[in-house]
């Protein structure tokens, strides 16, 4: 269902069940102050935008302004649109941090000035190697 609503200056816009649904969801979450910023239907800007985004965009967007968001003064167009086309905790790949393997606890070790003998694991020609790298720069935070 569509309803067409004239506006001052402007032609007929056509607002659609959707439109008109994120409308009301809007004026539940901001009340009386949201209808006098910006009347009782969407129009013009707020209509292309609304209509612009994706129903998750829309969704999140929702949900960030009632539960993130703590102003209570309803949202310009411009806010609304960052919001949900906001890039969202939820959308950024976790990154998996390298294991800490016993060779860098090793090589740590070692560029920390750890004796020789103190460090697990390591042969006394695995040692003179590490040192030889050290010695040529193969290890950060070692002088030469």
């Amino acid at each position: 269902m569509t309803t067409s609503v004239a506006n001052s200056g402007e032609k007929s816009t056509e607002i659609n069940d959707r439109a008109l649904g994120i409308w009301l969801e809007l004026i539940d979450l901001f009340g009386n102050g949201f209808v006098t910023a910006n009347g009782k239907r969407p129009a013009g800007r707020w209509l292309r935008c609304i209509n612009e985004m994706t129903d998750e965009q829309v969704r999140r967007g929702l949900r960030t302004l009632e539960y993130e968001d703590d102003s209570d003064i309803p949202p310009s167009v411009k806010k609304f649109r960052r919001v949900c086309t906001a890039l969202h905790q939820m959308d950024v790949p976790k990154l998996e941090a390298p294991a800490y393997t016993l060779q860098d606890a090793q090589m740590d070790a070692f560029n920390a000035g750890v004796p020789r003998d103190l460090i697990p694991g390591k042969t006394m020609d695995e040692l003179h190697q590490l040192e030889l790298k050290a010695r040529h720069g193969g290890f950060r935070g070692l002088e030469q």
